[in-house]
């Protein structure tokens, strides 16, 4: 799936996105992918690794990230509307734009994560 999500993102196939709808992608190694524009929503993530990966414009609606390293990723316009991100890593991410509403945030570590909106971190600081 990622090798023809590739073919998307240099616009040779364009009807081959990254779909991983209500999937579990536990225990993966996704590090340093480019990822931009796929689509997770209902996923399951158990420990998987996302370290450094580029999930710009992806869409996390209503997933579970559990444990999962998400630390130096990019998620600038990435969609996390209702999903849980719990016991998480996600230090120096880029979230520039990210849309985390209703989104848990409990127990993960946001140190360095620049683009918060106030909201998103009163929510966080309310989830300790």
């Amino acid at each position: 799936i990622i090798a023809k999500h590739k073919l998307y993102l240099d616009g040779i196939d364009v009807n081959v996105r990254a779909v991983f709808r209500g999937i579990n992608l536990s225990g993966l190694d996704m590090t340093n992918q480019d990822l931009r524009y796929a689509h997770f929503d209902g996923v399951e993530m158990l420990g998987t690794d996302l370290r450094g990966a580029d999930l710009s414009f992806a869409s996390f609606q209503n997933a579970l990230l559990l444990c999962v390293d998400l630390s130096h990723a990019t998620l600038r316009c990435t969609d996390f509307t209702g999903a849980q991100i719990i016991e998480s890593e996600m230090m120096h991410c880029d979230c520039s734009s990210a849309f985390l509403h209703d989104t848990r945030l409990d127990g993960t570590n946001l140190l360095g994560c620049t683009g918060l909106s106030y909201r998103a971190e009163r929510e966080y600081e309310n989830s300790k």
